[in-house]
């Protein structure tokens, strides 16, 4: 009788079982495939906000060119993050936080170089995109 109770006890408190590794397989693979959703949904809304914006008012580079480069960063972040494969979990957090850095750039990017309900609408693509990235940095990365 005390094996019984000693075998029981293992299955309960000892290794995870088959089904609690593959539950937690299921959600990285789930995870793996929310990320790759935003980074193509981030690119596209990008790009079109690119692709349109109006200058409204001057900075350090004309409103053309600092477009130009947060258009170059993003392609990057995104490029990075997309080509990552099989890296470790540290790799693929370095590279949402960058991306999550570049979506800060287009933001304020878009914010001075656009103005009315174009601007708007931009920035709140960009804050949607930012707060989802979040949330996979924040559930995927310790």
């Amino acid at each position: 009788m005390r094996i019984a109770q000693t075998a029981i006890a293992h299955q309960a408190f000892g290794k995870p079982t088959f089904a609690k590794a593959r539950a937690q397989s299921a959600d990285a693979h789930g995870l793996a495939l929310i990320a790759a959703a935003l980074v193509a949904a981030t690119a596209v809304a990008f790009l079109a906000m690119v692709f349109t914006a109006w200058p409204s008012q001057a900075s350090t580079l004309p409103c053309g060119e600092r477009l130009a480069a947060v258009e170059t960063e993003m392609h990057r972040s995104l490029t990075a993050a997309e080509s990552l494969g099989d890296a470790t979990a540290a790799d693929h957090c370095t590279a949402a936080k960058a991306h999550l850095a570049s979506l800060t750039l287009a933001t304020g990017a878009i914010d001075a170089c656009t103005s009315g309900a174009e601007r708007t609408a931009k920035i709140g693509l960009l804050r949607q995109s930012r707060m989802e990235w979040q949330g996979v940095v924040a559930h995927g990365c310790r």
